[in-house]
């Protein structure tokens, strides 16, 4: 039987768009170059909605909103599922933004950009995620439950995404 793993995006992407700033400074020229080549691919893209999703730490979102607040537009929760979420108009591209918490710390300096048309929620035969009851082991004064997920992403068409790395901090 085969044995498949998540390596995570970062697996996935790091040899198709990978964007490391190198300490250069974080600006709309340059995000707009980027949207110019990631734009070349996917249903996301130029040929398609040419929409893509930037999922990034809160530095991201700061540099952003400081090229003027008329580039960022707040987008109704409604319309995103709940998410607090901004739209960046580029020529090539519309870019939401969004600002995620596990994109600070270690991570601060990385973002992800997402062409939803080519991800996939996946499980694995009989593998969703399920309630494990009375999982405590010796010791445990009481009753303890375990949430197991057998989940993935499954990443197509690579080139359709982009990582992105390096921000100054």
């Amino acid at each position: 039987t085969p044995n498949t793993t998540m390596g995570g995006l970062h697996y996935f992407l790091r040899n198709a768009n990978t964007w490391n700033l190198n300490g250069i400074k974080f600006n709309e020229r340059n995000l707009i170059e980027y949207a110019e080549e990631a734009g070349k691919y996917g249903k996301g893209g130029r040929a398609g909605s040419r929409t893509k999703w930037f999922v990034c730490g809160s530095r991201y979102s700061t540099e952003m909103s400081s090229w003027g607040i008329d580039k960022m537009q707040t987008v109704p929760k409604v319309e995103v599922l709940g998410a607090d979420v901004s739209k960046f108009i580029t020529p090539h591209l519309t870019i939401m933004v969004a600002v995620h918490p596990l994109f600070e710390g270690a991570h601060a300096d990385k973002a992800f950009l997402l062409d939803f048309n080519h991800l996939r929620y996946v499980h694995f035969t009989g593998g969703d995620t399920k309630l494990l009851r009375d999982r405590g082991g010796n010791g445990i004064d009481g009753q303890t439950h375990e949430w197991l997920s057998d989940v993935s992403i499954e990443v197509q068409l690579a080139y359709a995404h982009g990582y992105i790395e390096g921000i100054s901090l």
